[in-house]
């Protein structure tokens, strides 16, 4: 990555059927990332969906990657005073409420 992303979380969805990124050089990537330990760094790879097209291939999966991201940042990042409130477990995400991937067109 260009420029200085210490400290920056960062979630790499990918998958090994990409023919234009590629898993390899990710993968090395994510590896440098979580050595230097400096920030929350997540991954998760797919089989058989193209470039950029894992959340129309594995919906529920990418879904769940990415709650489960945001949510470990958030417990991470934000004062125990501000965490959020068992009430609000049950919140999604407005991107994540994406159809059934039968259901996508």
């Amino acid at each position: 990555m260009a420029g200085d992303d210490s400290g920056v979380p960062a979630l790499y969805l990918y998958s090994h059927a990409d023919v234009i990124t590629d898993a390899r050089d990710l993968e090395e990537l994510i590896a440098a990332r979580r050595a230097r330990a400096d920030a929350p760094i997540d991954s998760m790879a797919f089989d058989g969906s193209e470039h950029v097209l894992h959340l129309k291939a594995h919906g529920e999966q990418y879904a769940r990657a990415v709650e489960r991201f945001v949510m470990a940042v958030a417990r991470e990042r934000l004062p125990a005073t501000r965490q959020p409130a068992a009430r609000h477990s049950s919140l999604k995400l407005a991107c994540l409420a994406v159809p059934a991937p039968s259901s996508v067109h």
